[in-house]
């Protein structure tokens, strides 16, 4: 099989739909009676992550087994979104997915063919590679340290109630993301916020307009900043600034917020990788 996704066939008919649920229920069916076949399997099991978005809330379920192949429901607010099923390779160091069906409800967003079995601890992870950097950023900032919620990546079943430490097993290329200690900086220069032409945004029931704001930051390649790293402000962890680029002794980060009235970024303002460590330091430390 070829590295890229390959879809053999995509049903939208509701002719079809009787022969979708067969063949989807009779393969699922297999990969669970797999799935407990294999109780020590590095990567074989039901995952899940929850989310939310500008739509609403969205719950995403994926059984895998090596021979069985996967089956994934993509559900949101509204109801079922997305539904497919086939079949898996092992390479090298990442599962390939290989679409057999495919049901969208209306088009959504792509589904990922590559996914890579992450460990941490006693937890396993799926994750693609469109989102390691930012689940590097999460452990990095102790977000994805909780016990006992659901995660926004694909963590097996039951793995949430697991405590880790240390920091998670992910492939060489993203090792430098990872930060067992924060880099903390200080918003030394900030341009001008610029409205973005893209459209607008419904939350709630309101209409949004993003802006964008650039901000030149006091630390740089020196202290181990990498482009894609996220830093948040000190005062509230809403606010996030991407790095977008890196230099010696500085940076640029980019934030982006919903509309005009969000505060613009401050100089002065006080950022961290980690900020719920920087303000209990902060907190802890002796008045000078």
């Amino acid at each position: 099989m070829k590295k890229y996704l390959h879809i053999l066939l995509v049903f939208f008919l509701a002719g079809c739909s009787s022969t979708i649920e067969t063949s989807f229920e009779t393969r699922s069916k297999a990969i669970t009676e797999e799935i407990q076949s294999l109780p020590n399997h590095p990567w074989a099991g039901e995952y899940y992550k929850d989310s939310t978005s500008d739509i609403g809330f969205r719950h995403v379920c994926l059984n895998i087994a090596p021979q069985s192949g996967y089956t994934l429901t993509w559900r949101e607010h509204s109801g079922l979104r997305v539904s497919s099923c086939g079949k898996v390779q092992w390479e090298n160091d990442h599962i390939e997915l290989f679409i057999i069906f495919l049901i969208q409800e209306k088009p959504s967003q792509e589904l990922d063919s590559k996914l890579y079995p992450i460990q941490w601890g006693e937890r396993h992870y799926l994750i693609p590679p469109s989102q390691m950097v930012d689940f590097c950023n999460d452990v990095s900032a102790g977000r994805e340290r909780h016990y006992g919620f659901s995660s926004t990546y694909l963590l097996k079943c039951g793995d949430e109630k697991k405590q880790v430490s240390g920091l998670p097993d992910v492939p060489e290329q993203f090792r430098s993301y990872l930060l067992s200690t924060p880099i903390n900086a200080t918003i030394t220069a900030v341009e001008p916020p610029a409205l973005l032409p893209s459209g607008s945004t419904y939350l709630n029931g309101a209409e949004h307009n993003f802006k964008r704001t650039v901000v030149t930051l006091d630390v740089g390649s020196d202290q181990r900043l990498l482009v894609g790293m996220e830093l948040r402000a000190i005062m509230s962890d809403l606010c996030v600034f991407k790095i977008s680029k890196v230099e010696t002794g500085k940076a640029e980060a980019v934030i982006f917020q919903l509309d005009e009235k969000d505060p613009d970024p401050q100089i002065g303002w006080k950022l961290s990788t980690n900020p719920y460590y920087a303000q209990a330091t902060s907190e802890d430390s002796p008045e000078k």
